[in-house]
């Protein structure tokens, strides 16, 4: 009996093993913390004083798994702050990159010019995985360059394109790129958290995208899974602020047409006008392997059910033998 007692224990846990590798894990990263101060922006390149108020975030974690070359390792950063309100997530970035290369000299179809992109979800999920390019409005990747030129993808960034504005001011040590990014689902309020990632693109040779610098991690997949984001918590207006005459809106007009988007095939930015399909822009980081598709369920999953049912069943078995062996016993 107590043979049989310990080969159920050894696959009782065995049973067990399997399930905990079904389940849900939790997020891979260490998410780090930063807050943003309630205001209205000016878009305009310029930090009014405003900006002075809010916390900097200093993006500066190197990538050497998706994009680099040891001989010409990005010397790119970036101080980033954050401001909300009810209708705009606003970013002022300060880029220090010491020869930024917006203009694609050489003509190349795969031209990536330098860049910062902004990778936010309203959710802050930490446990999701190719939930960013498609399939998830609360995500997206904001894209602007050094030229100027807007691009993204996901379908935050496709519903909320429209009124997306930035603009861009060249400094003697890099650039200054401003910021207003509309919510989509989010409404939001002091104390909401939200999940964000800063990345950016460094063309060091001219050639294209050669760089990666990041903020929250320096995995690098912000823009592909939320998981990899870190957290942003809102903070209360300062004591005394009034909002600009402006409130509500930002100084730059609309354009004429629709924000440039990455083309598919070139990575560049280009005119097409509206990004039709889901499908991820070359504008943004290659796929690593893993399949782009959303996957943002939270349900116990089919294998899960399975095993522990059957460790109900194997359970049940063993004290069906043993209250047989007693009652047998019982009657000799």
């Amino acid at each position: 009996m107590k043979r049989a007692f310990s080969a159920l224990t050894a696959a009782l846990s065995v049973m067990l093993s399997c399930a905990s590798g079904c389940l849900p894990s939790s997020a891979a990263y260490e998410p780090k913390s930063a807050t943003a101060t309630k205001a209205t922006a000016i878009i305009d390149g310029e930090a009014e004083e405003i900006w002075q108020k809010a916390e900097v975030l200093e993006a500066n974690l190197i990538n050497r798994t998706i994009i680099y070359n040891p001989d010409t390792e990005s010397t790119a950063t970036a101080s980033v702050r954050l401001l909300w309100d009810e209708k705009y997530l606003y970013v002022f970035a300060e880029v220090l990159d010491a020869d930024p290369n917006p203009e694609n000299r050489l003509g190349s179809p795969d031209f990536i010019p330098d860049g910062i992109e902004i990778q936010i979800d309203e959710q802050n999920d930490k446990s999701g995985k190719n939930n960013v390019p498609a399939g998830n409005a609360c995500a997206g990747s904001w894209q602007v360059f050094a030229d100027g030129s807007e691009s993204g993808f996901g379908d935050q960034f496709t519903a909320g394109r429209a009124k997306f504005r930035s603009a861009v001011k060249p400094t003697p040590s890099g650039y200054n790129v401003e910021m207003a990014i509309p919510w989509n689902r989010l409404t939001p309020e002091v104390g909401t958290k939200i999940g964000l990632e800063i990345q950016i693109n460094d063309n060091i040779t001219g050639k294209t995208r050669e760089g990666l610098v990041t903020w929250n991690s320096d995995a690098c997949l912000g823009w592909q899974d939320t998981e990899a984001m870190g957290t942003v918590t809102f903070l209360d207006s300062p004591e005394g602020y009034i909002p600009p005459e402006t409130s509500g809106t930002v100084t730059t007009e609309p354009p004429a047409s629709e924000p440039e988007t990455s083309s598919p095939e070139t990575g560049k930015p280009g005119t097409s006008g509206k990004q039709e399909s889901a499908e991820k822009p070359a504008g943004s980081i290659p796929s690593t392997g893993t399949d782009v598709t959303s996957d943002n369920e939270k349900g116990v999953s089919p294998a899960v059910i399975a095993v522990c049912a059957a460790i109900a069943a194997a359970v049940i078995a063993v004290i069906a033998v043993m209250a047989a062996k007693k009652k047998k016993a019982a009657g000799k």
